[in-house]
């Protein structure tokens, strides 16, 4: 009887100690790095660009230009931040404070909600500290400079009064708290709308009421009040917009098999367990306030994960749509371990000081499986270094500088800022199906004519590019990688989804060398050709391929033929950019049209290197192209003047599920990547052209130690992709 009493005794001290330690290493993460100049995870630097604009007295929202583009978020939190800029000064800081101080809040509120619940303070601890647990999993989004925490905070808050409201001040008090749910992050209507139905539906009428009132007075007038002032631009980013993202359905999946299952085990089997007994304690309820009480807080969970899973299934849907759910997850465990603590239902199975021992070990193991390595998560001093010399750097370019995808560092340097990646992806439609719908001729189209123009004394990508360029710029050429970041360890996003990364440099080449159509080849003298020269002989050749075409169609295109490739090779290559044949993508040399794979169910062409893999003084072009409706596959391809035929030579190899990516070396060596999920990739081989038995095959040779996801997704195929699975007729 002793030992199984201390036996219990030690596992409920092991549980507050593994819930104090992942607390005290939470708080030492964010104290190494809350004040950190430059960002922790990629996006960040946006938000500190529209927190500037709200401290400069411009509006947040207003029509797109190649200067600004807001982000599709509602305005709360920039203005928030700005405040407490006010207070504790600028930078990164005062954004990561409001996100710090909103996850204490979070934690506070599952404690003191799980408490209530079960009238146990070890409950309470446990829900908390399975919640501070999952900051590695969320890719430590907890201190970051992102809308989500404040959100989620007073999302927890505004449900924690609904659910003990019974009176109209704490039915007015939760619709005030969804409002700012709701203006901290737009998608909090799709979580709280159905807990106010259900508080409609199953408690006191005239205070669901009282709350459906505070809402339509706070949420419709605060709508009706910023559309107004900003002309009608608020309702075109916060709501149209994020409506055009499509649904994926490998997001969707992912939410259920990967992010919320695996890590989870344990709790599962505790929540699982709990259900089972509440059945009964419900069915059994004689009160009806009983009944009331008991379901709102698994109806609340259900809409958590229904409605986490809806964001995550979104074109574009990270790891921060998941914080709610790991927040009702978390309640749900804090609730399953201290009702099953006091279940007669389990402990008559067994002695109850082993049952206690028994749920101890599982809450315990759940929270061991979380544990991760704090260290990775700081930014180091080399980090820092490296990131003043980049603004110096840019500080010290004699005209305006554009870095779409950290566009904060122009800020920092005393520049003029541009456009984030991301909204500008969001007006051309990269989330979903409806391209620049609200503005002619759009935001591509002005950063196409900058750059014509030459507007820009440089640009600076992550290398490899961003979706805005998958090939050098015209006009352009690449200066190199930016010598201090060149140890690829080193600055930008501790966060996995856009790790730590190198830059490239492009400045404008001379005007007079620009290439222009009509001018000849270096290579042999051929003309370049227009896009309408070049769009007449690519209909020619899908009415070759016996395609039904309406003679009045017109074929979009877009080329992608860099200087290199021009003076090196004298081909010219072309994607089409809309319309029914959108990434289709040839190689046109002296009138002759070579498909280049197939954008069937891809994007067509992704990435162009220019190597002399066999040393023999003759250029070749590799390309990587990506298609499958069904299952999306990359391929690798070659053209070279000396191969038979159409000159086209393609790998044996392919990667499902990912894309491939060259990035080369020097001119006989071309590395290959692969990228299975965001922007990041792994390097998995080299290509290599040989030569046996008299003829030329094309072959990646791969690394040694892949990642086993990498390998899953490696397979042989026997031959090119055919352009079209079969003849087809189009309008």
């Amino acid at each position: 009887m002793n030992q199984s009493r201390w036996s219990a005794k030690i596992s409920q001290y092991l549980l507050i100690s593994a819930v104090a330690a992942y607390g005290v290493v939470f708080l030492a993460i964010v104290l190494a790095r809350i004040r950190f100049p430059f960002e922790l995870e990629w996006m960040e630097g946006s938000f500190l660009v529209q927190m500037q604009r709200v401290l400069n007295g411009q509006l947040l929202y207003t029509a797109p230009s190649l200067n600004y583009v807001p982000l599709v978020y509602t305005p709360l939190y920039f203005y928030l931040s700005a405040a407490v800029s006010r207070l504790v000064g600028g930078g990164f800081f005062p954004l990561r404070l409001v996100s710090l101080l909103s996850s204490l809040g979070c934690l506070v509120v599952i404690f003191l909600w799980v408490r209530k619940e079960t009238g146990r303070g070890l409950a309470g601890l446990l829900a908390a500290g399975l919640f501070v647990a999952c900051y590695n999993l969320s890719d430590t989004w907890f201190d970051l400079a992102r809308v989500d925490m404040l959100f989620l905070f007073t999302l927890l808050l505004g449900a924690f009064c609904l659910r003990s409201a019974r009176t109209y001040r704490a039915s007015i008090l939760a619709g005030v708290l969804f409002t700012l749910s709701f203006l901290t992050k737009q998608t909090a209507l799709g979580f709280f709308l159905p807990l106010v139905l259900f508080a409609f539906w199953y408690g006191k009428k005239r205070y669901a009421l009282a709350l459906m009132a505070t809402l339509l007075v706070l949420v419709g007038g605060s709508t009706l009040v910023f559309n107004a002032l900003s002309g009608g631009w608020y309702g075109y980013y916060v709501f149209e917009l994020p409506a055009n993202h499509a649904f994926s359905l490998g997001f969707a999946l992912y939410f259920i098999f990967k992010d919320m299952l695996p890590p989870f085990g344990f709790a599962w089997a505790l929540i699982l367990l709990y259900l089972a007994i509440f059945v009964n304690e419900f069915v059994g309820a004689k009160q009806e306030n009983s009944r009331r009480e008991s379901s709102f807080i698994l109806f609340f969970s259900l809409v958590m994960f229904g409605a986490s899973w809806a964001t995550r299934a979104n074109v574009g849907g990270e790891v921060n749509t998941l914080i709610p759910a790991y927040s009702a997850l978390a309640v749900l465990f804090g609730l399953a371990a201290g009702r099953l603590l006091d279940s007669s239902s389990l402990t008559s199975l067994t002695h109850p000081m082993l049952s206690n021992l028994f749920l101890s070990m599982i809450c315990l193991g759940q929270l061991l499986v979380l544990a991760y390595n704090p260290f990775a998560k700081i930014p180091s001093a080399d980090d820092l270094a490296a990131g003043n010399q980049l603004v110096a750097a840019v500080r010290q370019i004699d005209g305006e500088v554009f870095i779409p995808a950290h566009n904060y560092i122009a800020l920092l340097a005393g520049k003029q800022t541009y456009a984030h990646t991301v909204p500008i992806e969001e007006l051309a439609s990269f989330f979903g199906s409806h391209p620049e719908t609200s503005q002619e001729p759009g935001i591509l189209h002005d950063l196409e004519q900058a750059i014509q123009q030459q507007k820009f004394a440089a640009i600076i990508l992550d290398n490899p590019d961003t979706v805005l360029f998958s090939q050098d710029p015209a006009g352009y050429w690449d200066a190199g990688s930016y010598s201090a970041l060149e140890a690829t360890d080193v600055f930008f996003s501790v966060s996995p989804f856009k790790p730590r990364t190198q830059l490239k440099i492009l400045v404008p080449q001379n005007p007079s060398s620009t290439i222009q159509p009509g001018a000849s080849s270096p290579a042999d003298g051929v003309a370049r050709l227009s896009l309408e020269q070049a769009g007449s002989l690519i209909l020619s050749w899908y009415r070759q391929q016996k395609l039904d075409l309406n003679p009045q169609v017109t074929l979009p295109l877009k080329e992608m033929t860099t200087d290199e490739i021009w003076s090196r090779l004298g081909v010219q290559v072309f994607q089409v950019s809309g319309d029914i044949f959108m990434y289709d993508t040839f190689l046109v040399h002296r009138g002759q049209v070579t498909p280049m794979g197939t954008g069937f169910g891809g994007v067509g062409v992704t990435t162009l290197a220019v190597a002399d893999l066999d040393r023999d003084g003759q250029s070749e072009l590799l390309y990587t192209y990506s298609f499958g409706s069904g299952i999306h596959q990359s391929r690798l391809g070659i053209y070279s003047p000396t191969l038979p035929g159409e000159g086209i030579l393609e790998a044996s190899t392919t990667l499902t599920n990912g894309d491939l990516l060259l990035e080369k070396i020097n001119d006989s060596q071309v590395q290959v990547k692969a990228e299975l999920t965001g922007p990041s990739s792994v390097p998995i081989g080299q290509v290599v052209l040989q030569s046996q038995g008299g003829q030329e095959t094309l072959a990646l040779v791969l690394d040694k130690d892949l990642p086993q996801d990498i390998l899953d997704n490696l397979k042989t195929v026997p031959g090119p992709a055919s352009f079209y699975p079969t003849p087809t007729s189009h309008p």
